[in-house]
């Protein structure tokens, strides 16, 4: 099979055809990839995301969209929705797992994902963390 590069339309665009989706996407739609013919990767980003959930989780697109809806579309804490988080970070809410066993809890803005992350993933010391801004609550 020939490798699929660029492509050059006749108002002046370079794109390139993801290997996964085949669309053709501009090539600011790739990550970087200095192994590979073009120097991006061979998929987009957006499907690139979805290959690393499937791979990382087991976590099947359809799978993701489920757990979405079934959060109201938004992160399980804040409930900030993705759409929101997609136009301040440019990136879907997180999966958020359990480190020991893998399993998938839910999906996560990215402010919450690092905040129980910083927190080790441990109830108490979250339930302090929690207590402690009870304490000083401004009302």
């Amino acid at each position: 099979m020939k490798a699929i590069h660029t492509e050059l339309l006749e108002d002046g665009t370079m794109v390139k055809q993801c290997s996964r989706c085949k669309e053709k996407k501009l090539l600011s739609e790739f990550q970087k990839r200095a192994s590979s013919s073009t120097g991006l990767a061979y998929v987009c980003k957006d499907c690139g995301v979805v290959v690393h959930r499937e791979s990382r989780y087991s976590l099947k697109d359809s799978d993701f969209q489920a757990l979405l809806e079934s959060q109201n579309n938004g992160c399980a804490i804040c409930g900030i929705t993705n759409d929101e988080h997609y136009i301040k970070t440019k990136r879907s809410l997180h999966v958020d797992h359990n480190h020991k066993t893998g399993e998938v809890r839910g999906l996560l803005c990215r402010i919450c994902n690092k905040g129980i992350g910083c927190l080790q993933d441990e109830y108490e010391t979250v339930q302090k963390a929690a207590d402690y801004l009870l304490k000083y609550k401004v009302t």
